[in-house]
């Protein structure tokens, strides 16, 4: 009986530790090569560059890093996360040219509420990775269903840019007037105590970076006229209001290009562009912000 139990614990071991092995190095082979968080941290930790971005998903979507930029903006990141990259990115190096998301969305509830916080450390397994862990099952289930081949909808540039395929012309008036109100029950501004401390935040990233000699640009990012239309009363105009009163303060350039965009074939989604969309505002953004 005992030797039974014996081998019988060791051949579970053994399909474990093969379950783990063969995991890892699927997570190595095919996730890893295209995985945006893991590009984005080893840009972040990696770079000297002096121009950068930084903001959430329509800064890291919506700018096309090119003439000496990176683009160290990342989806879901609020005011905090933002604060805590710019100066850890800059800790070692003096900021030069310096694009920061100037969005009204990053006062509403769920942002100043949640934070981010992203660990800058790569795990030398990837299997122990909070971002890999959990998805282990889907990645298998998705590596198997697609012939063994996985492959993201996302294009990570080398400059760390998030391009993303998608045509809002081609999704039907109704789905867009949904989804536009969907996002407007996420992005309404609800004045509050965390409100004014998010303001305080961004107002002391803006000095941290004046004092240390950034040209400093905020720009509110493209959005579409189904968002545009659906926002009228949700509170964004003040906030617009207190970006241009920021950049006044500091003397930075504010740049409101929320309806710079006004073509449906350069948007992903409702308030996101797509690749196009981006290759073809972001050379005017930089225009905008820094001359020509």
């Amino acid at each position: 009986m005992t030797s039974a139990l014996s081998a019988f614990f060791v051949s579970c071991t053994v399909v474990l530790l093969a379950l783990l092995g063969s995991t890892e190095c699927l997570i190595r082979a095919h996730v890893l090569p295209q995985d945006t968080l893991d590009a984005h941290l080893s840009l972040l930790n990696a770079s000297p560059v002096s121009d950068a971005a930084f903001g959430d998903s329509h800064a890291a979507r919506g700018f096309n890093a090119s003439n000496g930029f990176i683009n160290l903006a990342y989806p879901s990141e609020g005011i905090q996360d933002m604060a805590a990259k710019a100066m850890s990115y800059f800790a070692g190096h003096a900021p030069r040219r310096i694009i920061l998301q100037a969005d009204p969305h990053l006062f509403a509830p769920y942002r100043v509420h949640d934070r981010q916080n992203i660990d800058t450390q790569i795990p030398m397994l990837s299997i122990h990775s909070e971002r890999h862990r959990p998805r282990a099952f889907a990645y298998w289930e998705a590596f198997l269903r697609n012939g063994f081949h996985l492959e993201s909808k996302v294009t990570v540039t080398e400059f760390g840019s998030l391009l993303s395929s998608g045509d809002l012309s081609a999704v039907p008036p109704r789905k867009r007037l949904l989804d536009a109100q969907i996002r407007r029950s996420w992005h309404e501004i609800k004045q509050s105590e965390e409100v004014e401390t998010a303001r305080q935040e961004y107002a002391d990233l803006i000095d941290w970076l004046v004092e240390r000699g950034a040209r400093l640009c905020l720009v509110s990012y493209p959005v579409s006229e189904d968002y545009a239309s659906a926002m009228k009363a949700a509170g964004h105009e003040k906030e617009i209001a207190f970006f241009e009163d920021q950049a006044a303060r500091v003397g930075a350039v504010f740049w409101d290009a929320r309806d710079a965009v006004r073509d449906r074939r350069l948007f992903r989604d409702v308030d996101h562009l797509n690749g196009d969309g981006a290759i073809a505002f972001s050379p005017r953004l930089l225009n905008e912000c820094f001359g020509g």
